[in-house]
């Protein structure tokens, strides 16, 4: 988990998957908001996107202690 942590694009928000049950909602979400390809860190997103299955049921409060 930590080498996506320790990314670079800092000055973004980050969108992180948590919830792995319906792949094409997930697609609509990530097409709403504009991002072009599901990959952190690319220059054109106004997002850093996290689509890792090693982050299923991840919680908020698990952030703070990853």
């Amino acid at each position: 988990m930590s080498s996506v942590f320790s990314s670079s694009v800092h000055e973004m928000p980050w969108l992180i998957r948590s919830d792995f049950t319906d792949q094409l909602v997930w697609e609509e979400v990530v097409r709403a908001l504009g991002v072009s390809r599901f990959e952190s860190g690319d220059d054109e997103a106004s997002f850093v996107v996290v689509d890792d299955p090693a982050f299923a049921g991840l919680t908020p409060a698990g952030l703070s202690h990853g």
